[in-house]
């Protein structure tokens, strides 16, 4: 029981020995929405890894819809997909570079009229770029790609 008892005291000291001597992390959300932390890395999205995605130089003096640059992309069997990369502005209206995919059926219109266009935007809410549609529609990863796809159907013959 000796032995118990003492083991607990031990373990016990331990642990608050660790609890007092651990760094402790703070969230303060109302505080940095108030006061934005200084750091941009700290809510700046984070980088996709894909050198297509930046900028130009001097793209921020362009146009807010100026492409910046095109490529073509593979997403859905049928279809010929084209990424634009555009000049945007932010919520604070800083210009950033945005991107879109532009996805068309490769089979011939045969309706009446020009081709319905779709446009699907889909609900996004993280910062890391590897979330973003223009990154998961060619990867095959997209979780909405389902919806697109009935979206797009209208815009088929």
């Amino acid at each position: 029981m000796k032995t118990t008892g003492r083991m607990a005291v031990v373990l016990a000291g331990a642990a608050a020995m660790l609890m007092a001597l651990a760094p402790s992390a703070q969230a303060d959300p109302l505080g940095d929405l108030i006061t934005p932390p200084s750091n941009p890395d700290a809510y700046l999205p984070t980088p996709s890894g894909d050198p297509w995605f930046t900028p130009p130089a001097g793209f921020e003096a362009q146009q807010p819809g100026t492409v910046l640059g095109t490529r073509g992309v593979a997403v859905q069997p049928g279809t010929t997909s084209t990424q634009l990369l555009f000049r945007s502005t932010d919520s604070k209206n800083n210009p950033i570079a945005a991107a879109t995919t532009v996805i068309v059926p490769d089979a011939p219109w045969t309706g009446g009229g020009p081709r319905p266009v779709v446009a699907y935007n889909e609900a996004t809410d993280s910062l890391g770029n590897a979330c973003a549609p223009s990154s998961t529609l060619p990867r095959g990863t997209n979780k909405e790609i389902d919806r697109m796809q009935e979206c797009s159907a209208g815009a088929m013959p």
